[in-house]
């Protein structure tokens, strides 16, 4: 039976008065880290004069862990000539799996963990043994790109199992691939492609986050002036009177699930412009939200732009909001290569700022 759904949308702690009004504004719809601000490898990539946020957009359960249970028993005992993880929350059901009494037996040492993004590296190091190889990271971005780099890592690799012991013979290699529920086919069908099979196991799902619209109302509030005590009437009438100036708002979207939540809810917000009919194959339906009436939209001044993690899901967002631009796209899902695809993007708009 799967887990319950976590009911916690938190975010992390929004710009200080200070930061408010200067320079831009990286909200980054993820899950807030758990670390202090200073940790952060977002912020801290970021110039001084911009201010940065997180709002979770996905809960995440983890169901049939029995299997997962069972599939790392046959990881043991030379069943596959190796893993592949492409997100962080894989590698999530993996150590929630190892936290278990008792814990499942190690893998063979020498087996290699397919990865994609140096994030999801850094995720399952402290998981394995240190000598384990933990492939992919630097070279792939995005599951086509993995799925080719391991057809070329086995295609020069010795023909002997990975594995300590003596597997049973097969034919073809296989590799454990732990998935999500959203997950595309594009790796298994390259690595077929090429005389690999890829055993796909389910080990999490994702949903909209409880209480997700109430987070990024508040926090685009908060980076349009609105203080903490403020409230919606004050935020109008200072709109009103001409004294709020337009600033940029970098929208981050990390997967293609995410994103269809997130720009629904801006647009329900009056944060984005509802999409064209003509255009839009999957319309939001109509909000009840306050920001959706007649009076002025208290996010007027705020020019919303959007950054991608990677090409898959700013594809989705060229399919699925046609009518929307994403002007940063991040040449690998890390930190360091998001933030600088929107330095880039809006260094002709004047919100690099100073580094």
């Amino acid at each position: 039976m799967a887990s319950s759904l976590s009911s916690s949308s938190t975010a992390s702690p929004m710009p200080t008065s200070r930061q408010r009004g200067s320079g831009s504004h990286l909200l980054l719809l993820r899950t807030p880290p758990d670390g202090p601000p200073d940790q952060d490898p977002y912020r801290t990539a970021l110039p001084r004069s911009w201010s940065s946020a997180s709002v979770r957009v996905l809960d995440t359960a983890f169901p049939h862990p029995h299997l997962l249970a069972q599939e790392l028993e046959l990881l043991h005992d030379g069943h596959y000539d190796g893993v592949a993880l492409t997100s962080a929350r894989s590698v999530d059901a993996y150590r929630r799996q190892l936290a278990h009494d008792p814990a499942p037996p190690s893998p063979p040492p020498s087996l290699p963990f397919f990865v994609v993004g140096q994030a999801t590296h850094d995720a399952l190091a402290p998981l394995v043994p240190p000598s384990t190889p933990i492939l992919g990271a630097r070279e792939s971005g995005t599951g086509e790109s993995l799925a080719r780099f391991v057809l070329a890592h086995f295609a020069h690799s010795s023909p002997s199992s990975s594995s300590t012991s003596s597997p049973p013979p097969r034919r073809t290699r296989t590799l454990l691939y732990l998935t999500g529920d959203k997950n595309r086919d594009t790796l298994p069908c390259l690595l077929a492609d090429g005389g690999i099979t890829a055993h796909e196991l389910q080990v999490y799902a994702t949903q909209r986050a409880h209480g997700f619209e109430g987070e990024l109302e508040r926090a685009l509030r908060r980076v349009a002036g609105e203080g903490e005590g403020g409230s919606e009437r004050e935020c109008e009438e200072e709109i009103g009177e001409g004294e709020a100036q337009t600033r940029d708002v970098w929208v981050a979207l990390f997967s293609p699930s995410s994103a269809r939540e997130a720009l629904s809810t801006l647009r329900s917000l009056g944060a984005l412009p509802r999409p064209p009919s003509s255009t839009s194959t999957s319309s939001p339906p109509p909000s009840t939200s306050p920001s959706s009436s007649s009076r002025p939209s208290p996010f007027a001044h705020l020019r919303i732009r959007l950054a991608a993690i990677g090409p898959v899901t700013a594809r989705f967002v060229a399919e699925h909001a046609p009518d929307l631009s994403v002007e940063a796209v991040a040449s690998r899902p890390e930190a360091g290569a998001l933030v600088a695809a929107v330095l880039e993007a809006a260094g002709g708009a004047g919100g690099a700022g100073d580094a």
